[in-house]
C-alpha cells in the first residue's frame, strides 16, 4: 500500500516539472519522446523500474480528449483490452508517463500507472495485471517506446514483451510494428505475454 501512495504522489509531481520544461513547437499533431532532466529520471526511478514519457502537441479544433488503455497478449492472442483505461481532457499540448513496476519474481504481475497533464490539468490512474510465469528463473521482459511522431488513433506508445519460459534473447518490436500495428501483430506470437499502452485522440 505504501508503494502504490508513493507512486501516486510522485507521478503528478513528474508530471508538473515535464511540463514546465516543454519546448514550444509550432508543428502541431505530434508526438515524441520526452527529453527528460536527471531530476525527473531520479524521481521516476525511484518510484518504478520503467517508465516511458511524451510530449505531445496537438490542433485544438481538431482533437479535445485522450483516451488510455492497456492491452493484454497471450502468445499472440488479445485477452484483454481494459487495462488501465482512462479519459481525460486535453488542450494544446501535453505530457503522458506511463511507469511499470514488477514487485518480484514469487508475484507474477505488472503495477501500471499512467498520468496525463494538459493545460494545467492532471489525471491519472492505476491497475494491477497478474501473469503466467513457469520459468524457473523468473520473468524476463522489456519496456520499450515508440519512436513514431505523428498522432495516430489507435496507436501503440509502449510495449512490455515478456519472454517465453526458456527462450533465448528477445528482439525488439520494429519500428514497423509500431507503425502498422495490425499487420504485424503476428509479431507478438513470439512472446509469452505482452502488453501494449495504446491511446485515441478525439
Amino acid at each position: 500500500m505504501k508503494r502504490i501512495l508513493g507512486l501516486l504522489l510522485a507521478i503528478p509531481i513528474v508530471i508538473t516539472l515535464v511540463s514546465c520544461i516543454q519546448k514550444e513547437t509550432k508543428e502541431e499533431n505530434t508526438i515524441s519522446v520526452a527529453n527528460l532532466t536527471k531530476r525527473e529520471k531520479a524521481i521516476l526511478s525511484t518510484t518504478s523500474e520503467n517508465f516511458s514519457v511524451f510530449d505531445f502537441q496537438i490542433d485544438n479544433r481538431k482533437y479535445k480528449q485522450l483516451t488510455l488503455w492497456v492491452e493484454k497478449y497471450e502468445l499472440g492472442k488479445l485477452v484483454n483490452d481494459k487495462i488501465d483505461l482512462m479519459t481525460t481532457g486535453i488542450e494544446g499540448k501535453g505530457t503522458i508517463i506511463f511507469t511499470v513496476s514488477h514487485p518480484d519474481d514469487k508475484q507474477n504481475q505488472f503495477e501500471f500507472h499512467v498520468g496525463v497533464e494538459s493545460n494545467g490539468s492532471t489525471s491519472s490512474a492505476i491497475a494491477v495485471d497478474s501473469f503466467s510465469n513457469d520459468g524457473p528463473d523468473g520473468v524476463s521482459y522489456a519496456l520499450e517506446t515508440n519512436p513514431t511522431e505523428t498522432i495516430e488513433n489507435g496507436m501503440v506508445f509502449s510495449s512490455i514483451c515478456i519472454s517465453k519460459p526458456g527462450a533465448e534473447v528477445m528482439s525488439s518490436l520494429s519500428t514497423e510494428f509500431y507503425q502498422d500495428v495490425d499487420k504485424h501483430i503476428d509479431k507478438l506470437k513470439e512472446y509469452d505475454t505482452v502488453y501494449l499502452l495504446r491511446g485515441v485522440f478525439k
